[in-house]
């Protein structure tokens, strides 16, 4: 019996090979190409997940703060910087979607009001 069988397919003929069941169970051979690709993804993740930290760094570096990312930040709940915000004892602006808070603001009253206390 040949490796080749004719089998009909949507009206064309079509030639398939059937492998033995032992080649058709074992692994795909890895090339010196996919392991080296392998170490590079393995570099990016690390590379990646060391730009990324822990959130909150990422969030210590940024200059303007949603709401959220605030209350993250101080352990404070998110209310809060929205009522100061629409009080206007800490700036915001709203450039799109959502309401931004600048870091140094929310710091320079936060110190205010710790040392008035």
């Amino acid at each position: 019996m040949s490796n080749y069988d004719k089998v009909r397919y949507g009206g064309k003929v079509r030639e398939r090979s059937f492998l033995n069941s032992s080649a058709q169970m074992s692994d795909p051979v890895k090339t010196p190409f996919d392991l080296m690709l392998e170490q590079f993804r393995v570099i990016v993740r690390e590379k990646i997940a060391a730009a990324i930290g822990n959130g909150k760094q990422a969030l210590a570096d940024k200059d303007w703060l949603r709401a959220d990312e605030l209350a993250e930040l101080y352990g404070l709940p998110k209310p809060w910087f929205e009522e100061k915000g629409r009080a206007g004892t800490i700036a915001r602006t709203k450039p799109r979607r959502y309401v931004l808070f600048k870091r140094r603001d929310v710091d320079g009253h936060l110190e205010k009001n710790k040392q008035g206390s």
